[in-house]
């Protein structure tokens, strides 16, 4: 029966199988190093194995301790947008690990050009999918690290509509109405947070507060 199924399919797909098998049950008990091993053994044998491919890339954004992890991610995300361009988690993803190197790299001039290819990457996932929530709200937050704050809040009014009861976005959407002076919008958002997150309202009203004295 297994030499049958060697005939049919051809014995790098009975490898592929083995490799992406296994190396799901490694990622499971947490063996990440070996698991990378595998999917990077699937890939050898077909370059454009979309499962192993997204799932190394996901392995080096979880484990990824050095730029170079990120790197590779980034570069399995790009072939993976190019292969799949109706799939709007493709670049959203590769926006996340470009966020993160903007992340690591803050205080350089590095971090403004990844939040800026950041932008790009979540603009690209919305063209997809107008109604990415994640992506709104990730385009909003590198819109802010931009100082683009009109952009930043026009993301968040985009965020809050699709997920009107997650704290998070009514917080940074104050914020972005705050930085551009706008201190009777971004009160009213804290006191529409109140209404269904009142802990959380309050640290934001504080905040604002804050925000206020030191603008003055």
């Amino acid at each position: 029966m297994f030499v049958k199924l060697q005939q049919r399919v051809g014995p790098s797909a009975i490898a592929r199988f083995y490799n992406n098998y296994t190396a799901s049950w490694m990622v499971f008990f947490k063996r990440f190093e070996p698991a990378i091993e595998r999917y990077e053994d699937s890939l050898k044998l077909y370059p454009k194995d979309e499962r192993a491919k997204h799932c190394l890339a996901n392995l080096h954004v979880q484990t990824g301790q050095s730029y170079s992890d990120t790197t590779r991610a980034l570069q399995l995300f790009d072939e993976l947008i190019a292969e799949n361009p109706a799939n709007a988690s493709y670049p959203f993803n590769a926006a996340f690990v470009m966020q993160k190197q903007a992340e690591d790299a803050l205080g350089q001039g590095s971090a403004q050009a990844r939040h800026g290819a950041a932008c790009a990457l979540f603009e690209q996932a919305l063209a997809v999918d107008k109604n990415h929530d994640r992506a709104w709200y990730g385009l909003a937050l590198s819109r802010m690290a931009l100082g683009d704050w009109a952009a930043a809040q026009i993301a968040l009014e985009h965020n809050t509509r699709l997920q009107p009861m997650s704290p998070y976005g009514w917080y940074q959407l104050a914020v972005a109405q705050a930085q551009q002076g706008h201190w009777d919008a971004a009160t009213l958002t804290g006191k529409h947070l109140m209404g269904f997150e009142p802990k959380f309202a309050r640290g934001l009203l504080v905040d604002l507060k804050m925000l206020k004295k030191t603008s003055c």
